[in-house]
C-alpha cells in the first residue's frame, strides 16, 4: 500500500506479487489475490519515459571526484529490471553545484520529484538544491540546471557559515506539504545563532522559483518541540492528501517529531509537532493492513562514536500502530550489543499488499559487521516479532519495486558491491558501484 505519491520517490515503496511458496498471513488484511494487490503496487519512476522503472542511486564519494561530493547514477530500466551497464551518470558539474556542496544524503540516492509540474520527473541534488528537469527523455547532464533561490546563502557556498552565509548542508525532501496537488520542498539553514526549517512550495518555475518560501526559526537551546538540526523525511501519516513531515536525530535515540501537513498555516505544515516514541532510525508503512500508517522506530543501542561500547541489551523497535497510537509495541531483536534497529526500512517484499520491516542491525557503526533481517507485516497484530527473510547483509539503499512485478526489491550496499535482491534473495543485479560511478565514456582507474 502506497503511503506518498510514487513521482516524490519518498515515503513507503509497496509492491502487490503474490507468489506461490508465500502464503498471506492467515487473517492478515493484506490483498487476498494477486489481481487485488496489483492495484496496490508502487513502482520505482520512469524517468527516461520508456516504459520501464528505472534506478536513482546516490554513488558514495569514492570516486575521485577532487572534493569527494558523490555522483548520481542512474540505471536504466529494462523488462528484467535495472541493468549496471546502461546508465546515465551524473557529477557535481553536471548540477552546477559550489565546491564541497555534497548531492546526496548519505545513501538514500537523490531527490526525484516533478517540481515544475510539467508530468516530467526532475532531479535535485546538492544542499544548495540545484535541478536538472525532466523531459520527454529524462533528465540528462547536458541540461542546464537550475539553482533553487535559497535565502541568505551568501555567495552561494551552502556549507560554509559566516555572519553573512548560512548553511544548507543536506540536500532537501520533497512532498506536498500543503495539499494542492503541487510538489514543494523542506531543507534546513543554519546560521550563526539560530536554525531555521525552510519550505519551498510549489509549482517552481524553470529557473528554480518556489510560488513561496516560508520558514519556521528554533533556537539552539533543548526546546522539545525544536525541529532543526534533525534528519528530515516525508512520509504519510494522517491519511489526508497532504504529506507530513518527520524530523529525527539520525542515529540518536531522541524523540523524533511529526509536523503534520494540510495544516491551515502558510507552509503548509502544523507549528505544534506530534511526539513520537524514541528512536534513531525511523519507516512508515501499513505493517497490518488497515489503511492507517503505522511508523517504526529502532534504537540500537550503538553509540556514534567507537570510543566506547554498544548498551549491554538487544536492539529494539517500536511500532507506533495507527489503530492504537497511544499504544506503541515494542520488539526487541538480535543478540545483545548486536545493534538491531540501527537501520529501517519499508518494503512489500512478498506482494501481499502489506508493507514489511527490513531491519538491519550492526555493533559498529565504523566497521561494519551487519546483517539484514526482514520482519513480515499483515498479521491480525501488525508484524511479527520474529525474522522471516535473511539474514543478509548490507547497508540500506531503497527499497521499490525496479522490475513491475509488483513487489519490492531490496538495494543493499556492502563495500563497493551492491545487490538488488528480490524477496528470495536472489539478485536481480550485482555492481562494482566505483564503476557505476563513471559515465560509460569514462575510463577505468
Amino acid at each position: 500500500m502506497a503511503l506518498l505519491a510514487t513521482a516524490l520517490l519518498l515515503g513507503t515503496a509497496t509492491g502487490a506479487r503474490h507468489d506461490e511458496g508465500y502464503p498471506p498471513v492467515q487473517d492478515s488484511a493484506c490483498a487476498a489475490s494477486t489481481a487485488t494487490a496489483k492495484a496496490s503496487g508502487t513502482p520505482a519512476p520512469d524517468l527516461d519515459g520508456d516504459g520501464h522503472p528505472d534506478l536513482a542511486l546516490g554513488v558514495p564519494a569514492s570516486n575521485g571526484d577532487v572534493f569527494q561530493t558523490g555522483r548520481i547514477a542512474l540505471l536504466h530500466g529494462s523488462s528484467h529490471g535495472p541493468r549496471s551497464e546502461d546508465r546515465t551518470v551524473f557529477t557535481p558539474t553536471d548540477f552546477g553545484l559550489p565546491e564541497h556542496d555534497r548531492m546526496n544524503y548519505w545513501l538514500r540516492g537523490p531527490v526525484v520529484a516533478d517540481l515544475d509540474g510539467d508530468g516530467h520527473l526532475d532531479l535535485v541534488a546538492g544542499g544548495s538544491a540545484h535541478v536538472q528537469w525532466g523531459g520527454v527523455h529524462g533528465p540528462a547532464p547536458a541540461h542546464r540546471a537550475a539553482r533553487i533561490p535559497l535565502p541568505h546563502m551568501g555567495k552561494g557556498q551552502p556549507v560554509r557559515i559566516s555572519k553573512d552565509s548560512d548553511v544548507y548542508r543536506d540536500p532537501p525532501v520533497a512532498g506536498d506539504f500543503d495539499g494542492d496537488g503541487h510538489t514543494d520542498l523542506a531543507t534546513y539553514r543554519t546560521g550563526m545563532h539560530e536554525r531555521h526549517l525552510m519550505v519551498l512550495n510549489g509549482p517552481f518555475t524553470r529557473t528554480g522559483k518556489p510560488a513561496r518560501i516560508t520558514e519556521r526559526t528554533d533556537a539552539y537551546q533543548d526546546d522539545h518541540d525544536a525541529v532543526t538540526g534533525m534528519r528530515l523525511q516525508a512520509v504519510e501519516m494522517t491519511g489526508d492528501r497532504a504529506t507530513d513531515l518527520l524530523a529525527y536525530k539520525d542515529g540518536e535515540p531522541t524523540t523524533p517529531l511529526l509536523l503534520t501537513g494540510g495544516a491551515d498555516t502558510a507552509s503548509g505544515l502544523a507549528t505544534k509537532p506530534v511526539r513520537l516514541p524514541k528512536g534513531e532510525s525511523a519507516a512508515v508503512g501499513d505493517f497490518d493492513g488497515d489503511g492507517r500508517p503505522d511508523v517504526a522506530l529502532g534504537d540500537s543501542g550503538v553509540p556514534m562514536s567507537d570510543e566506547f561500547e554498544p548498551l549491554d541489551r538487544k536492539g529494539k523497535v517500536t511500532i507506533r500502530y495507527g489503530k492504537a497510537p497511544d499504544a506503541p509495541v515494542v520488539i526487541d531483536g538480535g543478540v545483545r550489543k548486536g545493534g538491531f534497529g540501527i537501520d529501517l526500512m519499508t518494503a512489500d517484499v512478498n506482494g501481499d499488499g502489506c508493507d514489511d520491516l527490513v531491519v538491519r542491525s550492526d555493533s559498529d557503526r565504523v566497521r561494519g559487521h551487519d546483517r539484514v533481517d526482514i520482519l513480515r507485516g499483515g498479521s491480525s497484530p501488525g508484524l511479527g516479532s520474529e525474522p522471516w527473510r535473511g539474514p543478509w547483509s548490507g547497508a540500506l539503499v531503497r527499497a521499490t519495486d525496479v522490475d513491475g512485478d509488483g513487489s519490492d526489491e531490496l538495494v543493499l550496499a556492502t563495500g563497493d558491491t551492491w545487490r538488488v535482491l528480490d524477496g528470495t534473495g536472489k539478485a536481480l543485479e550485482t555492481f562494482d558501484v566505483r564503476k557505476a560511478a563513471r559515465p560509460s565514456a569514462e575510463p577505468s582507474r
